[in-house]
């Protein structure tokens, strides 16, 4: 088993050392992870504000890798907020270190932080997703530093808790999100398949059943599979779901990174 998206006490909302996350990765049978400490450029949240001391970043992703190779491969990643107000310095932070994997994610949009209650309210549900899934649109076409995009409908997991009357994904929106997708498909881009929603024990997936679905028949490929585990008890958590709800799109790979490039294990062989 892998596990694409994992957090250290590198990033502010986590209080793990690399060195429990590794090891509870073993204990586990785990033969790959990649650690993806959060970087968000100017993002807004003065308590977690996502920043990373890339020198220590840097020692702490060489030390992971030489501690630990013989037992398990540990994958130089990190997973940056991509903000459309300062492409430059998202840029800048993708080519401060030669990761081997980047995790593209929408914390924000517009300015706004997509988990905050204020995005949510005293406005229709489907002009929420709109401008969420626009956004999007506008940063796959002028951001390119990335491998995958991570948890791509995360606004759902906020509707559904701050407007759980509203329809999720509805037909105006996904012709959005194909658009979206087309643009990732087309750069030989990918998306995950991010487990945090089972240990949520919400219904919300990431992504959507519908968007994994459009994602398959738009010829998309690559698609890696991670926890967002912040401490180890939830490395791996909800893997087998997952994997079931992958293989029921017809997907029958795994993507896996080393130095930007993709390669492809079989889900058979997990």
């Amino acid at each position: 088993m892998i596990d694409y998206h994992i957090h250290t006490s590198i990033s502010d909302d986590s209080d793990a050392p690399y060195t429990i996350m590794a090891e509870q990765a073993i204990k586990l049978g785990l033969k790959e992870i990649a650690i993806t400490d959060h970087h968000d450029p100017e993002y807004v949240d003065p308590d977690f504000p996502f920043d990373l001391d890339f020198d220590a970043y840097k020692i702490m992703l060489e030390a992971a890798h030489q501690k630990y190779y013989k037992s398990i491969n540990v994958v130089k990643g990190i997973e940056l907020g991509v903000n459309s107000l300062c492409y430059d310095a998202c840029r800048e932070s993708a080519r401060r270190y030669p990761y081997d994997f980047i995790i593209g994610s929408f914390h924000m949009t517009n300015g706004k932080l997509v988990d905050a209650q204020d995005f949510y309210m005293d406005r229709p549900g489907i002009e929420i997703q709109e401008e969420y899934y626009r956004y999007a649109l506008e940063c796959v076409k002028n951001f390119k530093d990335y491998n995958v995009i991570g948890h791509i409908n995360l606004v759902d997991r906020y509707m559904a808790a701050f407007r759980p009357e509203e329809k999720l994904c509805p037909e105006e929106i996904m012709e959005i999100i194909r658009e979206v997708l087309k643009v990732v498909i087309y750069d030989g881009k990918g998306i995950e398949f991010n487990t945090s929603a089972y240990r949520y024990n919400t219904p919300i997936t990431l992504p959507a059943p519908a968007i994994l679905k459009a994602y398959k028949e738009l010829g998309g490929e690559i698609l890696t599979i991670g926890s967002d585990a912040h401490s180890p008890d939830y490395i791996a958590c909800g893997f087998k779901s997952a994997l079931e709800a992958i293989e029921a799109e017809g997907f029958k790979y795994i993507s896996t990174f080393k130095a930007g490039k993709p390669d492809f294990v079989k889900i058979s062989h997990l």
